[in-house]
């Protein structure tokens, strides 16, 4: 996935201005891939296989996380009733939540 070119420094700042800590540390982890799904816990060996557990597709990413899942459909839904489609891409969606 790479790190966000976004998260330079100064962007960054001018970003979370305005929003808690917690919220600014998962802005950090889902632009750097570091947080607690299968396929970044089996980079880091604390999991077997990167599989998704709710649907066992072959990497459970941040992206089938969010987007493909099947699982998380309505959840899915809601979002996009409530964000539009700002929901439909990451990058969209944590810039327009942190505008």
């Amino acid at each position: 996935m790479g790190i966000d070119k976004d998260m330079l420094l100064g962007k960054y700042m001018r970003k979370v201005k305005g929003i808690k800590r917690s919220q600014a540390s998962i802005v950090v982890k889902l632009c750097t891939g570091h947080i607690p799904l299968n396929e970044y816990l089996h980079q880091i060996l604390k999991v077997d296989l990167p599989r998704c557990l709710s649907c066992n597709y072959e990497q459970e990413s941040i992206h089938h996380f969010h987007f493909d899942c099947p699982t998380w459909r309505h959840e899915r839904w809601y979002l996009a009733m409530n964000v539009g489609k700002e929901a439909k891409s990451m990058s969209n969606l944590i810039n327009s939540t942190l505008a």
